[in-house]
């Protein structure tokens, strides 16, 4: 009884093994990229707003934001600090209430994609790894206001968001 009983158990333990190899295994594999987003203008912001003849230059182009992102689609929303109302932003005298208002637009390429402050871009599609360059011009209409001297400033916050 003793040698059947471990002839059962040898041939059990040579069984299992048999039976588990002739099985298949399903392995799961996840894989996860982080959202990636970022916006900076590597340009100075610093730019004469007049002509020699003190007349406001009519259009000027200020920069080019490199947006980074890996978002299937975003857009882009642009805020102003002295902004006046959707379409119009306003240049600050430091130190004074004197004010040059502007109007904003952002391209990609040729195409305007904002043009209204807290207004989403269109949606843009991911951008490649080097990132996607836009061009920011400000418009400025002359009035014939003799404007004083100084430093004018503005604050613009572009946020990235995803669509």
């Amino acid at each position: 009884m003793k040698k059947v009983l471990f002839l059962m158990f040898v041939c059990s333990l040579v069984a299992v093994p048999l039976a588990a190899s002739q099985g298949s295994v399903q392995l799961i594999i996840n894989g996860n990229i982080t959202p990636y987003s970022s916006i900076s203008m590597p340009e100075p912001s610093t730019f004469w707003i007049l002509d020699e003849d003190d007349n406001l230059i009519p259009s000027k182009h200020v920069g080019d934001p490199l947006v980074i992102a890996n978002w299937r689609a975003w857009k882009v929303k642009v805020d102003s600090l002295y902004k006046l109302d959707m379409e119009q932003g306003r240049l600050k005298l430091d130190g004074s209430e004197v004010y040059i208002p502007y109007r904003f637009a952002l391209y990609d390429g040729a195409e305007v994609i904002a043009s209204r402050f807290n207004d989403p871009s269109v949606s843009l599609p991911r951008t490649a790894v080097a990132g996607r360059p836009l061009s920011l011009y400000f418009y400025f209409s002359d009035d014939d206001t003799r404007w004083p001297a100084g430093i004018y400033r503005d604050t613009l916050v572009f946020s990235l968001i995803a669509d």
